[in-house]
């Protein structure tokens, strides 16, 4: 839980790699959690999501490219800025938003540099680097995160 945060879907996903890296009979420790299960704890993803809503893509590609080093799985990066850009579309279509006064603060402050069309562009530029990463694109995952990033903080 430390390592992937509250997401239920992406800690059960991470769970099962566990387990394929042990195998039946293994023994889970420490230090088959760290060889195994990536590191995609909310505050990354945040420094990320912050740098590409503040429009700062030399920043925005610094972070990707820590988290990426760090292990971090390029598909719970990616659904993790899906997420961030459906939260920003919601608030900018005027939609309560739940969360710390904080988060809805930066939320609304970042969503004010998009225009709701332009959210829906980055959510169909998202969609086509989750194509990429499945395999049905010619880049490698990191390059079309690297891409997808570039598109998305300018």
């Amino acid at each position: 839980v430390d390592r992937v945060g509250p997401h239920l879907l992406l800690l059960r996903q991470e769970i099962e790699k566990l387990a394929l890296h042990v195998g039946t009979g293994g023994r889970v420790d420490g230090a088959a959690v760290t060889l195994s299960v990536s590191s995609v704890a909310e505050e990354s993803i945040w420094d990320l999501t912050d740098a590409i809503g503040q429009g700062r893509s030399a920043d925005s590609l610094v972070q990707l490219a820590q988290m990426l080093n760090q292990g971090q799985a390029s598909q719970a990066v990616l659904g993790a800025l899906a997420s961030h850009f459906r939260r920003l579309l919601r608030v900018g279509q005027g939609e309560p938003v739940k969360g710390p006064p904080f988060v809805v603060r930066k939320l609304e402050q970042q969503a004010r540099r998009f225009t709701p069309t332009r959210l829906l562009g980055c959510l169909r530029a998202i969609h086509r680097a989750d194509v990429e990463l499945k395999g049905a694109g010619i880049l490698r995952p990191e390059r079309a995160l690297e891409q997808l990033v570039i598109q998305l903080a300018s």
